[in-house]
């Protein structure tokens, strides 16, 4: 079987995307009620998810363009990361996709 693994961009686990390899789901869905049972209420469900895997001794990868966290339409545009946060409104989030896709 496959070593558990999971990204974080650079040194945080954002919502936005997140990914995990087939193993490190499997050992989240075996042990989840017995290792992960606090914290969903403080962190939110990223930092949860970010602080059960390192419980479950889930190994921790980087890839620092995973994700931009960018408020600026126009840096979407440069190819370097797969997605882009937060662009919370439909407004700003087409207009990042605008620049992505010329």
């Amino acid at each position: 079987a496959a070593d558990p693994w999971y990204l974080k961009s650079g040194n945080q686990l954002i919502g936005a995307i997140e990914v995990f390899s087939n193993a490190a789901v499997r050992t989240f869905a075996e042990k989840r009620h017995t290792v992960c049972v606090h914290g969903i209420d403080v962190s939110g469900e990223d930092g949860f998810i970010d602080n059960c895997m390192q419980m479950l001794n889930v190994s921790m990868k980087t890839d620092w363009n995973l994700l931009r966290n960018t408020r600026i339409p126009q840096e979407c545009g440069d190819g370097s990361a797969v997605a882009f946060h937060p662009f919370k409104d439909v407004g700003s989030f087409a207009a990042c996709q605008g620049v992505m896709t010329r």
